[in-house]
């Protein structure tokens, strides 16, 4: 029975370039409600309430959130994280295009898409620990052969 090697730095590579994509994207979909619920508005006051619709909700779960990364599987973190972000927009998206602009709920789903950042506690425990692997590694066949 032969074992194929794994292309690790392939795998790797392609998971970072996802991850960045996501996070850019989220990232464009957060501005874009920013400065359309703004032009609307034309209110500081709203501006204010996008903020903390964005912070507040990592502020309260924040110290769970490196626990439950770490006690569940990282993979299904991640992605559960990231699908529900998917899903909150594509609710947004579908709204939009049916002219139904409530900024109330807006708000909302800003806040909900918030609580995605689950995520990114999963993907830095994902990556560290691959890390810290990989170094204990190189550090044990490096010390087997200055011996």
């Amino acid at each position: 029975m032969s074992v194929k090697p794994v292309n690790w730095k392939k795998n790797v590579a392609l998971f970072m370039i996802g991850q960045g994509l996501t996070l850019f994207g989220s990232m464009l979909v957060h501005y874009a409600i920013m400065w359309h619920i703004t032009l609307q508005t034309k209110s500081g006051v709203m501006m204010t309430l996008i903020a903390m619709a964005g912070a507040l909700p990592m502020f309260f779960i924040s110290p769970f959130a490196g626990v439950w990364a770490d006690r569940y599987n990282k993979k299904y973190v991640i992605n559960i994280a990231d699908s529900v972000i998917a899903a909150i927009t594509l609710v947004m998206a579908v709204l939009f295009s049916l002219e139904f602009e409530f900024i109330g709920l807006l708000l909302v789903c800003l806040g909900a898409r918030a609580l995605g950042f689950i995520g990114g506690y999963g993907l830095k425990c994902h990556i560290k620990r691959r890390l810290y692997n990989f170094v204990y590694i190189a550090m044990y066949y490096n010390s087997r052969f200055v011996r």
